[in-house]
């Protein structure tokens, strides 16, 4: 085939390498983890992704998890479900409303981006740490620029929004929480890895922190035997944050604009083309001729 388009079927190494026709490949969802994605550069095929397809339901599940760690939603439903009445829990002399806290929002692409949007009502504080964002991009959604270090020292909430890539796996472990408040609330709905879970247990197992939630576990489904179970301070859902219908469907229409565009020679945003340099005059041409 010319175009390959997959959604979470593995694109490996060897199929990149022996698909001598292929021109272009694209998968429709935001990561890379399914694709031999170092040969598909190495050849310089054109390689489209489908950045943002649930960056709304994600940024939307993420300001839920806020509230239902820090207000007790879940475990006040669970126990109420058994039967138990209970009205106080491990952080009741620290419940405050949501106004007036600051929160912290590590990584400001698509999804940090959404979450800050959506804050924006509710009278909070916004702080934030990404390395790569244009300055205009804080500006816009009111964000105040600090370090990873300033970020963690000063939130009520952090919420982490980056990719999973070597300098971001294990970006938040035991020197990272150790700076956060003992009042203050860690939310995780991007890539497990990029929190250490060892440290994180340790940090709510001693009250280093009032609480956490987690959509997503290096390990899933999350083994009965994980530590996490056994807290009264972590919210745990089974990474549902990006299970939407809407963002099913975004993904297809993405990836195949994106194609319809590259055919038609318009210029991609660099958000879903992963490398720029591969689009050439002599790939345009073919393309158009494969596609007459």
């Amino acid at each position: 085939c010319h175009i390959l388009v997959v959604h979470w079927c593995p694109v490996p190494r060897r199929i990149v390498e022996s698909a001598s026709d292929l021109r272009v490949i694209a998968t429709a969802r935001a990561g890379l983890e399914n694709l031999a994605s170092d040969a598909i550069l190495a050849r310089r095929i054109p390689l489209i992704h489908a950045v943002g397809r649930n960056a709304d339901s994600v940024a939307e599940y993420t300001v839920g998890l806020m509230l239902a760690e820090s207000r007790n939603v879940a475990r006040g439903h669970e126990l109420l479900r058994r039967g138990i009445w209970q009205r106080t829990y491990s952080n009741t002399h620290s419940v405050k409303d949501m106004r007036g806290s600051t929160v912290g929002i590590i990584g400001l692409g698509q999804v940090g981006r959404g979450v800050a949007r959506r804050l924006s009502g509710f009278d909070v504080r916004l702080v934030g740490h990404d390395p790569f964002a244009e300055p205009q991009v804080f500006d816009t959604y009111s964000v105040e620029r600090l370090s990873l270090h300033d970020v963690l020292k000063n939130a009520d909430y952090v919420t982490i929004h980056v990719r999973l890539a070597d300098d971001t796996r294990g970006l938040i472990g035991r020197p990272e929480l150790a700076l956060m408040k003992p009042t203050a609330y860690l939310i995780n709905t991007a890539r497990a890895a990029i929190v250490d879970q060892d440290a994180l247990v340790e940090a709510l197992t001693l009250g280093r922190i009032a609480g956490a939630a987690l959509d997503v576990f290096e390990q899933e489904p999350l083994s009965n035997s994980s530590p996490l179970l056994k807290l009264d301070n972590v919210t745990i859902t089974p990474h549902l944050a990006g299970r939407t219908i809407s963002g099913y469907s975004k993904g297809p229409q993405i990836v195949s604009k994106a194609i319809f565009d590259l055919i038609g020679g318009r210029r991609l945003d660099n958000e879903i083309l992963v490398n720029p340099g591969a689009i050439t005059n002599e790939l345009e041409r073919d393309l158009r001729s494969l596609c007459r």
